[in-house]
């Protein structure tokens, strides 16, 4: 449903938006849109077409944030979707790129939480490892605590896939403590599904299996 309505919004935006001529947030909107085909609201066809309509029109505006939310989507969506992992992978290191030549650490750890996941998902421990701890990094240095949460049960997927679960169990934990702080439950953290399976991962791994059907 939020998705969908996310969508929405979207293709009113666009509508707004193009008569208006190039803008920052045309490209965004273009980028945004090209992001929920790419995961089943409109056609899927248009997914990359869109966001890479809208990376190349933030790099014409000098948009160096659009451009690094656009190379961080559209790189998931290669790597992850079309398959296209070399391209996918250089685009979120360009965004990593761009967040730092900004001096951005929300952007960076949003950017380096991508590359631990696209790794993950290749079945690379190291790299996934290597990306998540740098994503701790950056969210330790924003103060915010659901970057540190998500950071966190990255580097605890990454352990996992790498077999230590000991470690793996106390970073899990570390994640809890934090989002007792904040008030939430780690499945409430629907900004990034891939990591609020996390816990049920780590048990699963461990043969635990009561337990991973609680988390």
């Amino acid at each position: 449903v939020e998705l969908q309505r996310r969508h929405t919004h979207s293709v009113k935006a666009v509508e707004l938006l193009e008569p208006m001529g190039e803008s920052p947030e045309l490209a965004q909107a273009y980028v945004q849109l090209g992001d929920h085909a790419a995961h089943g609201h409109g056609l899927k066809s248009s997914a990359v077409p869109l966001m890479e309509k809208g990376l190349t029109m933030a790099e014409g505006l000098g948009d160096g944030m659009g451009v690094m939310q656009a190379a961080r989507l559209l790189g998931h969506v290669l790597v992850y979707h079309t398959g296209e992992i070399e391209r996918g992978l250089d685009l979120c290191y360009r965004a990593c790129e761009e967040a730092r030549r900004m001096n951005n650490p929300v952007g960076l750890s949003q950017a380096a939480i991508n590359l631990s996941r696209e790794y993950a998902s290749l079945r690379d421990p190291e790299g996934a490892l290597r990306w998540a701890e740098q994503a701790v990094k950056a969210s330790e240095e924003t103060g915010m605590l659901q970057g540190r949460i998500i950071s966190t049960l990255a580097v605890a997927l990454a352990l996992v896939l790498r077999g230590d679960t000991a470690e793996a169990l106390s970073r899990l934990e570390t994640a809890r403590q934090l989002a007792g702080q904040s008030g939430i439950e780690l499945s409430q953290l629907t900004s990034e599904v891939t990591f609020t399976v996390v816990p049920g991962r780590v048990h699963v791994f461990l043969g635990e299996w009561q337990q991973a059907e609680t988390e």
